[in-house]
Parts: structure tokens; sequence; C-alpha cells
């Protein structure tokens, strides 16, 4: 059964990118399975319960796990270029399907007095890492530097005023099938997946 409702939703907090300004944001990640959201979800919910939260949760359809940034952009559109030069990137992947581990929660900073509370890889990291290692090869074929040892795999719950203590949970694990690149604007709480690729060596 679905836990209740969060206590507010993303979108009556948080609107419109930085300063009014529309702000885009193009990037790689992998959602977790239904299994793994549905536990996500419950423990969010039991964490805003436990330690008497009232900020806003990550809406269930954009849980995911970023593994490497494309472009930060002004405006509603993603450039051409920068979309052509992701999807080359994607298609450049070759890896093999693999498992990933939450276990243990922590704080992360943020803007705006909310903090992202958040599900963290710890032992279970490995494949997400080399993905994002992988990813960081070809953004510097394109001329993006970027660096794999800069990303901690995780998955945002919630944001809050408050910054419940960091503990190990029980792992939420699944099956990394496939990687995405996604357009996110900032703000607006809407993701549009704009290409999928299936782990398949």
């Amino acid at each position: 059964m679905r836990p209740p409702d969060p206590p507010l939703s993303e979108n009556a907090s948080k609107r419109g990118g930085f300063g009014g300004r529309p702000v885009g944001n193009l990037f790689f990640a992998i959602f977790p399975s239904a299994a793994a959201i549905q536990r996500i979800y419950e423990l969010a919910v039991h964490e805003s319960h436990v330690h008497a939260l009232a900020g806003y949760f990550i809406a269930l359809e954009r849980l995911h796990m970023s593994i490497a940034p494309l472009l930060v952009f002004p405006g509603e559109v993603v450039p051409r270029l920068y979309l052509d030069a992701g999807i080359y990137i994607g298609n450049r992947i070759q890896m093999n399907p693999f498992m990933i581990s939450l276990d243990h929660t922590a704080n992360f900073n943020g803007r705006g007095g909310r903090w992202p509370y958040v599900l963290i890889a710890g032992a279970g990291r490995a494949g997400a890492t080399r993905l994002s290692t992988l990813l960081a090869m070809e953004l510097r074929r394109v001329g993006v530097k970027f660096s794999a040892s800069s990303v901690n795999p995780h998955v945002t719950m919630l944001y809050d005023r408050k910054r419940p203590p960091a503990r190990v949970v029980d792992a939420i694990s699944w099956l990394v099938t496939d990687f995405a690149l996604v357009h996110s604007q900032v703000g607006e709480g809407r993701y549009d997946i704009l290409k999928r690729w299936t782990l398949d060596a």
C-alpha cells in the first residue's frame, strides 16, 4: 500500500529557476526500479514523521541518481549542439548492467535554507562510479571538463529546513539496466528524459 502523501508538494515551494529567469540543466542519470522507488518513498515518509519534517519530497517520477553533468544553460530550450553531443556520448558507452545499493542517509548543503536529505551508496557504488568515469572520458572528448571523483552517488529524498542526523539504513538495491540523458527545468519540478541507453556491453 502507498504511504500517506508528503506534507508539501515540491511545486508548492520551488518555482522559476534563478531570480525568476528560466534555467535548464542537462545531465546523465540513472533511475531506481519501481520497487526501489517505493522503498525510498516509504523511508522518506518515515524520516519525515520521526524528525517532524515539514519540507517537500521529490516527486516519485523524479527520484534519480545524477552521474555526470553536461550543461547548465539559460532558457527553456536545450541548445542543439549540446543535445547532439549528449546523444553522441551516450551512444559510445559500453558497460554491463550493475547493482547499486543505497545504505545510509546524509545531509548536503542547499540553497534558501532548505537542505537536501539524501540516500547515499556506500559499498555498492562501484558500478555507478564506473559509469561516471566512462562518461567523464567521453565528455572530455567534446571539451566538457568533469571529474568522476566529484560524484557522490546518491538519491535525494526530500528538502527541509531541518538537518536530520545521518544514519545507516537497510540497503535499498536495484539492478541498473540503463541510463538516460535528462533535461531539467530548474525550479519547475519537471524532468524530460531525452534519450535512454540500455547497458549491454
